[in-house]
């Protein structure tokens, strides 16, 4: 599954990827982790 969210792409599943507009990934796990935890820069847009 993939959404977007607030412009960040997450796909969800077994692997769950975060990248950021400019395409740089942000964060990559193994498994499903809720976005809330591995967004940084959550509530401080670049």
């Amino acid at each position: 599954m993939r959404q977007r969210i607030n412009g960040i792409e997450v796909w969800t599943g077994n692997l769950s990827a975060h990248v950021l507009p400019d395409g740089s990934i942000l964060a990559l796990h193994g498994a499903f982790v809720p976005h809330e935890t591995v967004l940084p820069t959550q509530g401080n847009p670049r």
